[in-house]
């Protein structure tokens, strides 16, 4: 509701004003008086007033005064003027100081009450139109924090093709998500795989970290240009360079700034990571760019630290004429998990098959050999093959070229030797590659292992290791080789009746203060605890 103060120097006028109006019929719920402007003033120090009804002739301060010092005070009151003579100068300077109104007096006392309702409803009016700026600019804030997730859902569905990219639909999304693009304009995608972590990180400290590397790509890659970094589906960071469509491709400069941003991450955020940069390309072409980005980044399993595009891992033909080997012959081999030995001779054939000139047909045909060799080994041992059937069936990926194959060889044969050394730790239904590293973990856990030595054990990546790990897996690398150390400290603790050191160094930790912090941080009592109360 609203209050009113009276201003007026004559007493019976003041009471007639108070009395005369059903001032509550309007919502006016509190009525002030005072004398001169003096009280008025003080009043307002201690008094919220809405409405002022002030008399221009007063002795001392007069009432124009007063409602320029209103205006000074910065305090939003709507006033009317009251006066005895009708004079335009004092009706000009009125409006002048902010008046609402200007009457005169005498007053007739409806004609008062309506220009006071009048007051009431603009002041209604601008409180109104005040709200819903502050709840306009409040949903604008808001809009602001969730641009970044809104824009990151468009391109995701952009690059998994949810969203056919044509022109109209484009155009709509753009004007809604604030992006500074037309449907024929085009982008630059920047693909940024973390390849290894110099310090252990959970996956909390990932998320910060990744968060760090996003906005430092924004300042260092892309400057000044439009563009924005996102996260897709599997956790990769992927930076658009917005083009409009007559722009020049600058592939030097892109290719400078990415080694900069690079250079930057080493030194700042302790990790190793490559950028991909692909072209400019119309919208319309970015999935098909973005899966082969990925391709070149899941293949790239020698350089680090590097700016690579979709030129940069090429493949060569294949056509020999070779002769294949007899793998029965390496059976007995496998069965003995020699693997130097098996790999050894498998390598020779490579290398001879690589001087001579490649042969598709030989190659294929040494692909089905070797098969026949895991498989004769697995099923010999008595175990299942489900864990070898996507490895085998990755033919055609496998004989595209020598070294593609010599990396698949490798692959198998250690995986069928770490499957048989894990049968039963693992049973969950995984990737054919998060299977292989756990056994891989499993059997080296107490070595000295991290994400890039894990990811070589299998051929892949380590930046796709690790989210396609985390994926399935819920668990860092990290995390999965903690939680295996853990497992089997305690069983040494519970079972073996080792002494806390040498449970520390048999399950990896060579630091006995930190074994025993992450200890305490899995069980909630330290190793020494927990081997008393076993031994009680």
């Amino acid at each position: 509701m609203y209050s009113l103060l009276i201003i007026d120097d004559e007493q019976y006028a003041l009471d007639g004003m108070v009395e005369g109006i059903d001032w509550e019929g309007i919502g006016i719920t509190r009525v002030w008086t005072a004398l001169n402007v003096n009280d008025a003033r003080k009043l307002l120090v201690s008094q919220s007033v809405d409405v002022v009804l002030v008399d221009i002739e007063m002795p001392g301060e007069n009432g124009l005064s007063f409602l320029e010092w209103l205006n000074q005070q910065g305090l939003r009151i709507k006033s009317i003027v009251l006066t005895g003579h009708a004079r335009f100068d004092y009706a000009q300077q009125a409006m002048k100081a902010g008046g609402q109104d200007y009457m005169l007096k005498p007053v007739d006392l409806e004609e008062l009450k309506q220009a006071v309702l009048k007051a009431i409803v603009s002041l209604q009016t601008e409180r109104e139109y005040e709200q819903f700026e502050q709840l306009y600019e409040s949903y604008k804030q808001m809009w602001k924090v969730e641009r970044p997730l809104l824009v990151e859902r468009f391109w995701c569905n952009v690059i998994d093709n949810r969203i056919s990219p044509t022109a109209a639909q484009l155009n709509t999304a753009f004007t809604s998500y604030g992006i500074p693009l037309t449907g024929n304009d085009s982008v630059i995608p920047i693909l940024i795989s973390v390849e290894f972590w110099h310090k252990e990180l959970n996956a909390q400290d990932e998320e910060i970290m990744e968060y760090a590397l996003k906005k430092a790509a924004e300042e260092i890659v892309l400057q000044e240009e439009d563009g924005d970094v996102i996260r897709d589906g599997t956790g990769i960071l992927l930076l658009l360079v917005y083009q409009s469509a007559n722009k020049p491709f600058r592939s030097q400069e892109w290719r400078a700034r990415c080694e900069a941003y690079i250079r930057s991450c080493n030194e700042y955020f302790h990790c190793d990571l490559s950028c991909y940069l692909g072209c400019s390309i119309p919208l319309s072409e970015l999935p098909t760019e973005y899966k082969q980005l990925l391709a070149v980044e899941r293949n790239n399993l020698q350089h680090m630290n590097a700016v690579l595009s979709t030129e940069s891992l090429g493949e060569r033909a294949l056509n020999t004429r070779n002769v294949v080997p007899s793998v029965v012959e390496w059976i007995p081999l496998l069965e003995m998990n020699k693997e130097r030995e098996v790999l050894g001779k498998l390598d020779n054939y490579l290398s001879q098959m690589e001087a001579e000139g490649g042969g598709s047909d030989a190659l294929e045909t040494l692909y089905f050999g070797v098969v026949y060799m895991l498989l004769s080994v697995q099923v010999k041992k008595g175990l299942s093959t489900q864990m070898l059937m996507n490895l085998i069936s990755e033919q055609n990926k496998a004989i595209r070229s020598v070294e593609r194959f010599r990396q698949w060889a490798q692959r198998a044969v250690k995986v069928s030797i770490q499957l048989r050394n894990a049968e039963g730790l693992i049973t969950e239904p995984y990737s054919d590659i998060v299977l292989h590293s756990m056994a891989f973990i499993h059997a080296h856990f107490a070595e000295d292992i991290n994400r890039g030595i894990i990811a070589n054990s299998v051929f892949i990546n380590p930046a796709y290791l690790s989210r396609l790990f985390r994926k399935e897996t819920g668990k860092t690398l990290t995390e999965y080789v903690q939680s295996v150390r853990m497992d089997h400290a305690r069983t040494l603790l519970d079972n073996d009746g080792k002494s806390v050191s040498e449970a520390s160094l048999q399950s990896g930790f060579p630091n006995l203060p930190y074994f025993s912090k992450v200890f305490k941080q899995y069980y909630g009592v330290t190793p020494q605890e927990y081997r008393t109360k076993r031994i009680r």
